[in-house]
């Protein structure tokens, strides 16, 4: 069934063909978004794209590589063509590589930065000029616990890239302000992704242990913030990290 609260609002989602990125798309789309969505693999983006036509909204898709500078300014142009502007923008497209310090190739390094952080930066800087036109927008960033208050073995790359995108942020919302843009984060904590992790039992339950609410994240859980930072009901909300995490890091 479809709501009402981003009825005649375009939202395009980078990276929304799988876990939390899908899970932001399917809820905006039943909140009345037209929704774009864009990534690497094409058959994940068409599977969202048809979940969200057989429950009766409005969805398309393009492939996009976030570290390509005319490739995302190209494919927010067309958006904005098709749609005559762009509404909201979530930006979800991340990889997470484990490597402890010692082993952290410097090329692996800069992959990481790349997608994660300057990737985040050039759809900033592109759908910032659109939505100046249309009279606003909100944009969201989906960053990490990670990059704001925990240190985690093995992701050195990814947390620095996310705690760049929590900088980046900030200032984005001082500069944008002005323009009616909203510029925010969402840190999630463990939100688990099964389609690309199976999770040992054991393991889930020690996980479970160190969360008071008593479970970890689901993708919806997240989608339900989204949606709240994505709608008119945050219009007085800028430059803030939302940590989302079953109380974790307070712990």
């Amino acid at each position: 069934m479809i709501s009402s609260k981003l009825k005649d609002k375009t939202a395009v989602i980078i990276g929304g063909g799988s876990w939390i990125g899908k899970a932001i798309a399917k809820k905006y789309a039943l909140e009345g978004a037209k929704v774009v969505i864009a990534g690497l693999t094409l058959s994940k983006l068409e599977n969202t794209v048809a979940e969200i036509k057989q429950d009766g909204g409005t969805a398309s898709c393009e492939l996009l590589d976030v570290r390509n500078e005319d490739h995302v300014a190209n494919f927010l142009n067309k958006v904005e063509q098709q749609h005559n502007k762009i509404d909201i923008l979530v930006n979800s497209a991340a990889i997470y590589p484990r490597s402890t310090i010692d082993n952290l190739s410097l090329s692996e390094w800069r992959e990481v930065i790349d997608v994660n952080l300057t990737g985040a930066f050039i759809a900033l800087k592109y759908v910032s000029v659109i939505m100046k036109k249309h009279s606003g927008g909100k944009i969201i960033f989906i960053s990490s616990v990670a990059g704001e208050k925990l240190g985690i073995s093995g992701f050195s790359h990814y947390g620095a890239s996310k705690a760049g995108m929590n900088g980046l942020m900030r200032a984005a919302a001082v500069e944008l302000a002005k323009h009616n843009i909203n510029v925010n984060c969402i840190n999630p904590g463990n939100i688990i992704n099964h389609e690309r992790f199976n999770i040992d039992p054991t393991e889930m339950g020690q996980m479970e242990k160190t969360i008071p609410i008593g479970r970890t994240g689901k993708p919806i859980d997240v989608a339900n913030l989204a949606l709240f930072l994505g709608s008119n009901e945050s219009d007085f909300i800028t430059g803030q990290d939302y940590i989302i995490d079953g109380g974790e890091v307070i712990v």
